[in-house]
């Protein structure tokens, strides 16, 4: 028997809805804390008696991070909780093969667990890693505060160490932690796929030469470096628009967004989901600048309506330089605007690398990362007898 648990969303759902993709009949238990309605919505392929849900146990602390009192605290009570409640429901099982949980999820589960269960822990980037990039970044800004909390960083370093094997999802996932002096043989790379269903071209793209940003408006997400490229474009007379699509989440950015810009660069707030594709298929270019991002889904859904993607060397995204866009170095402007040149002085660019990113967006599906994902589980099954 196979158990993956993870507090939190991320792509587990996806995950585990690819494994019975591959495999009705895979013996997996799966233990969340997401809405249920979520995790139905996706993970349709899964038997209920497979998935053990503990959302509404929970749901205090969801209201306190929604309205974002005491985040550090009600998180580091809702992680022990959490692991207590899995703890008890594997008590009666004894079968139990492989324990796969994501960071911050594991450290208790996998104290108790007996030796021959192996068990992995998935990370994106190295939590030390994704700290010093951010702390970097907001020493530029003037920003004071902690991307990440000190329980979230050491409790996951302990997990690391505790772990046979750690799984990612990137080589910039890969290279962080080898930076942090984890072993190379514990370290395995499996790329996640995309959920890519309804994403396709809707629509032909907008006369003036529009530049998309999908995600988070954050800091992080680099938003400040593309908002800077823009301004300098419009001031030398170039004829474009830029779409900065998504929930404004810092105060950072939430104070940019209300200075005096062109009024063709455009802060539209969050947008629902099926909305996305419009925007997809009306730009000419989509751009991702982030400090650091292990993987970045909208850079694929860009790809997949056929529109090309220029992103920073921080992103995890396989994006083939020249073939399906462009890939520049992190937080070079001059580099992020001779990317949006390229498209712009030749029209027919967008068109050919559109077209070769959708072909790449489209080669592999979660039932493909599912039957990889439990080929991976036997092979470690095999070399640990």
């Amino acid at each position: 028997m196979i158990v993956v648990s993870n507090y939190s969303h991320y792509h587990t759902p996806y995950q585990v809805q690819g494994i019975f993709e591959a495999d009705n009949k895979a013996d997996v238990l799966y233990y969340n804390a997401v809405n249920p309605k979520r995790i139905s919505r996706i993970c349709r392929d899964v038997p209920n008696s497979n998935i053990h849900n503990l959302f509404w146990k929970f749901f205090p602390q969801t209201v306190c991070r929604k309205i974002n009192i005491a985040n550090g605290w009600w998180d580091e009570i809702a992680d022990d909780k959490y692991e207590n409640l899995v703890i008890k429901g594997l008590q009666n099982i004894n079968e139990i093969e492989i324990f796969h949980a994501f960071n911050c999820s594991a450290l208790k589960t996998m104290d108790v667990l007996p030796n021959h269960v192996i068990k992995i822990v998935e990370c994106g980037v190295h939590p030390q890693t994704y700290q010093n990039y951010c702390l970097e970044e907001y020493e530029k800004l003037g920003v004071t505060r902690e991307p990440l909390s000190t329980h979230f960083i050491e409790k996951s370093i302990e997990e690391f160490k505790r772990a046979d094997y750690i799984l990612t999802i990137s080589k910039i996932c890969v290279d962080s932690f080898a930076s942090n002096c984890i072993p190379e043989k514990k370290i395995i790379l499996l790329p996640i796929a995309s959920n890519l269903k309804g994403f396709e071209r809707t629509q032909k793209r907008n006369e003036r030469f529009t530049i998309l940003f999908v995600g988070r408006v954050t800091v992080l997400k680099g938003v400040q470096y593309l908002v800077d490229a823009c301004r300098t474009l419009l001031s030398k007379g170039y004829d474009i628009e830029c779409w900065i699509v998504g929930p404004i989440t810092d105060e950072y950015m939430k104070t940019m967004s209300r200075e005096d810009y062109d009024e063709r660069v455009k802060f539209m707030g969050a947008v629902p989901p099926e909305k996305l594709p419009f925007y997809y298929s009306a730009a000419s270019v989509f751009i991702m600048p982030s400090v650091i991002d292990s993987f970045c889904m909208s850079v694929y859904e860009s790809m997949a309506c056929g529109t090309p993607v220029i992103v920073s060397d921080r992103v995890g995204a396989t994006v083939h330089h020249g073939r399906d866009g462009f890939v520049y170095p992190f937080g070079d402007i001059d580099a992020m605007i001779e990317s949006i040149v390229k498209f712009y002085d030749n029209r027919d660019l967008i068109e050919e690398y559109g077209a070769s990113a959708k072909i790449a967006a489209s080669a592999r599906g979660w039932r493909e990362y599912g039957s990889e994902l439990l080929n991976l589980y036997n092979s470690l099954k095999r070399n640990r007898v």
